[in-house]
């Protein structure tokens, strides 16, 4: 799952408030029981923002039936999770000092902000390697456990929202050569003076007819509503320079693909930085 969630009011002690509620809600969904045949339920849960500030969360999970299941339904959307439960170690009160929030007896998290959806399936490609690092597996020593404050490694995460006039349900030319060229700078240009950096990747395919009831769907144009999504983690200290020069690089492959591969389709590059990994 992709969320994409967005504060009603950019205020600093807003951020800080629903900083507190994801960790909190993060753990919640990690606890969830996994619907038969899933055996692991939701194994990861990431959180990244941009340089405007944008949020982008991934959920990563062994069986999209979690999303359609009792227990995910049935979770808390309270906002003051602390009233629902006891506080564990590494989390916080959302609602800190006994506030309330808007002078509301049982404030909502929808109070504070509003979120887009999008239900996706990681999809093997023949380009991928026997011992290819996987995004979607990215290694539990990354994440924070239970137990821990909520951290993440020195680390950028590069989105690639694709989208098509033509439905595909496999990887497309376009996709295809992207991926490779992407993936490619990051190697030879990125990590070539790094000699601890690593390069997770997934691609993922949009279950549209997936999306949970009541889960408002990704914009359109917005980074993560597309036919598919691949992700790229870059794991190493990047400074801000080349964190904007990633970028543009990559701003240029796409259209450099666009030039060279026919079709009518678009691709969106999204950078964003690793704020909360929770396993």
């Amino acid at each position: 799952m992709i969320c994409r969630p967005s504060l009603h009011d950019v205020t600093p002690d807003n951020r800080a408030t629903f900083k507190r509620w994801s960790v909190m809600h993060f753990r919640d969904l990690l606890n969830l029981p996994a619907p038969p045949p899933a055996f692991q339920g939701i194994t990861r849960a990431l959180r990244y923002t941009d340089s405007a500030g944008e949020l982008f969360y991934t959920f990563h999970a062994d069986d999209v039936k979690i999303w359609a299941s009792d227990a995910y339904n049935n979770r808390s959307a309270r906002l003051d999770l602390e009233h629902t439960r006891e506080v564990e170690q590494g989390e916080e009160a959302v609602l800190q000092g006994g506030k309330t929030f808007e002078g509301k007896e049982e404030p909502m998290v929808w109070d504070i902000c509003n979120a887009e959806f999008a239900i996706l399936a990681a999809s093997p490609s023949s380009l991928d390697e026997k011992d290819a690092k996987s995004y979607h597996n990215i290694p539990l020593a990354l994440l924070s456990p239970s137990g821990t404050k909520p951290r993440a490694p020195p680390c950028l995460l590069v989105t690639l929202t694709y989208t098509s006039v033509e439905a595909h349900d496999k990887e497309s030319k376009q996709l295809t050569t992207m991926r490779v060229a992407i993936v490619g700078y990051i190697n030879a240009a990125v990590l070539k003076d790094q000699a601890n950096g690593k390069v997770y990747e997934s691609m993922y395919r949009h279950l549209p007819d997936e999306q949970p009831d009541m889960h408002p769907t990704i914009g359109e144009g917005k980074h993560g509503n597309g036919s598919w999504v691949v992700c790229v983690i870059v794991q190493m200290e990047i400074n801000d320079e080349v964190q904007e020069g990633l970028q543009s690089k990559i701003e240029q492959v796409v259209e450099s693909t666009k030039r060279e591969v026919d079709g009518e389709w678009d691709a969106k590059v999204g950078v964003w930085t690793g704020e909360i990994f929770m396993s």
